[in-house]
């Protein structure tokens, strides 16, 4: 599925670039480290690419500098998954350049923990990108149902077409192999505000899985990567964050914290060391993906890259984002509730039923296109 733009009017704004392509540098990945963000967005912007070819990438900072080299006829394609929020702030100048073009947002969302949807108060910056949008003519693009709802509480109109990475995901997912003799791979949201879900997953991961995808978890990949102390030395002078220094150099905290049993960090630690998996390019990561036979875990882009290989994946939501997406595209889920229930693997076996997905995959991709179609002429 693909719109092939003829000009070079559209402009995505990405800031992720170069991570996504070959031409990820050392210092790249330091500066990474120094500013952990969720590397999984980057399945999100290549979908958005693939979807896309020939459209132009540029950062917001770049858009922001060079704003004179944009013309008024260039459309502003904002891949902003998670800005409304009451919390979300706009780089210096940002509302002010795209206020002089049309902008498309795509698939984005209310960003939430369960059952606050509804009494966000979006932030200021949230509300001048969402006036500028409802006002370019263009159809917004929402990530599910409850976005919509939210929205069109305002008055606002606009298209649930779910995440671009997933309808480039199989239209059929089958589960041959049986749980008790399978290759599981794992996702974790290693998050203060998620820690209880945290320790359960990692739990889950030592006794039944042999991978792991790592995406924020700076410190933990510094850890694996075995970067020397004037490395890390480098990496926390550039964070100009004292707690985030100590963590890239405390090697208990990340495997204490985020487990059941905190005397066991070593344990925990060791796990990690031989299991888990860094990728900066989405070819890479869906290689990796493709060689297990089920993704379980809170992450929705690591789900979404065994997706993309025909893995079955099944999600635990943490909060509505991700529940959002889900729902929209019937994937498989079980709540946080149930999952701490869990004691051996096969007990999932019930959960992972795409029966749903299956019969839904093809129209909800149907909507995908006619939004494309819709802003991409």
């Amino acid at each position: 599925m693909q719109i092939n733009l003829s000009h070079k009017k559209f402009v995505l704004l990405n800031d992720y670039l170069p991570f996504g392509s070959a031409d990820v540098d050392t210092f790249t990945l330091l500066r990474f480290l120094s500013h952990p963000d969720n590397i999984g967005n980057i399945v999100f912007l290549d979908a958005i690419n693939r979807s896309l070819p020939g459209i132009r990438n540029v950062s917001s900072r770049d858009f922001i500098r060079f704003r004179e080299q944009f013309s008024a006829d260039h459309v502003i394609v904002l891949a902003l998954a998670n800005f409304l929020s009451a919390t979300w702030t706009a780089p210096e100048g940002f509302v002010e350049a795209l206020a002089q073009h049309r902008i498309v947002l795509f698939s984005v969302g209310v960003q939430s923990e369960f059952g606050e949807e509804d009494s966000i108060r979006l932030s200021r910056d949230a509300q001048a990108v969402l006036d500028l949008a409802r006002t370019s003519g263009t159809l917004i693009g929402v990530r599910g149902n409850k976005t919509q709802r939210y929205l069109a509480r305002s008055g606002i109109a606009s298209q649930v077409i779910g995440c671009p990475s997933v309808h480039l995901a199989p239209e059929r997912i089958a589960c041959d192999k049986p749980l008790g003799r399978a290759r599981v791979c794992t996702s974790n949201t290693m998050l203060g505000i998620h820690r209880d879900i945290a320790k359960r997953v990692n739990t889950f991961a030592t006794r039944f899985c042999s991978g792991y995808m790592l995406q924020t978890e700076a410190s933990i990949i510094a850890d694996c990567m075995e970067l020397p102390e004037e490395v890390i030395g480098y990496i926390a002078d550039q964070s100009g964050n004292p707690h985030h220094a100590g963590l890239l150099r405390n090697k208990v905290f990340d495997y204490g914290y985020y487990n059941e049993d905190p005397e066991q960090w070593k344990a925990l630690r060791a796990w990690f060391k031989e299991h888990a998996r860094f990728y900066y390019t989405v070819a890479d990561w869906r290689a990796y993906a493709a060689g297990f036979d089920y993704c379980i875990g809170t992450r929705f882009h690591g789900n979404v890259m065994a997706l993309q290989a025909g893995v079955p994946p099944l999600i635990i939501p943490i909060d509505s984002r991700v529940a959002d997406m889900a729902e929209f595209h019937r994937l498989p889920r079980v709540s946080m509730e149930d999952f701490e229930q869990i004691r051996d693997v096969t007990e999932l076996a019930p959960y992972l039923d795409f029966t749903d997905y299956n019969d839904h995959h093809a129209s909800n991709k149907k909507l995908y296109f006619q939004f494309l179609k819709e802003n991409f002429r």
